[in-house]
């Protein structure tokens, strides 16, 4: 190993160490060619960093202004054991994993926090505060779907086309759940 390759992996131990948390990346294709692909990753402080293939940051696109003047805007139906549950604290917040979402969005978590960002625009979409302990989230083309620490209604739905399914309603099922905003 040369003396400049020490300082390169010496510099990025203590840049990853000095922003230790659960955050998350994830590749937006842009061509065949895979040098061509975007790179999204969350940082502190409710920030998202573009950057290209190789990693070389071309934008740092911040939320935390926006989340602080912006209300929940995701609708939710009433669930008792949800309004009695604790949410993440305001100064806690931040980005986690990421999904892309459509054409320009990317959908973020963490706590109890779910965030749905337009990263061409840089803007919140979608935000809601507490859905409850987040233990994972899969996107399948416009739906989102929330695996929760609750033995009541562990698996919501989330949609921009709600279903409103009377069986469902009547045994508690996962069929309608939230609406998200379009």
């Amino acid at each position: 190993m040369v003396h400049s390759d020490i300082v390169k992996v010496a510099f990025l131990y203590l840049f990853y160490m000095s922003s230790l948390g659960a955050f998350g990346a994830t590749f937006i294709p842009g061509s065949v060619v895979p040098t061509d692909a975007t790179l999204f990753a969350s940082r502190p402080g409710l920030r998202l960093w573009k950057a290209d293939a190789n990693g070389t940051v071309a934008a740092t696109l911040m939320f935390r202004e926006q989340l602080s003047h912006f209300s929940e805007n995701a609708t939710l139906l009433r669930d008792s054991i949800l309004e009695r549950c604790a949410s993440t604290r305001c100064e806690d917040r931040q980005f986690g994993r990421l999904l892309v979402y459509g054409a320009s969005c990317m959908l973020t978590y963490e706590g109890t926090c779910l965030y749905l960002l337009d990263y061409v625009q840089n803007a919140v979409v979608c935000h809601h505060g507490n859905v409850g302990p987040i233990v994972d989230v899969a996107v399948c083309e416009d739906e989102v779907y929330i695996l929760r620490k609750f033995t009541h209604r562990p698996l919501i739905r989330l949609s921009q086309k709600p279903v409103f399914d009377r069986n469902s309603a009547v045994k508690g099922g996962t069929a309608c759940d939230y609406l998200l905003k379009d």
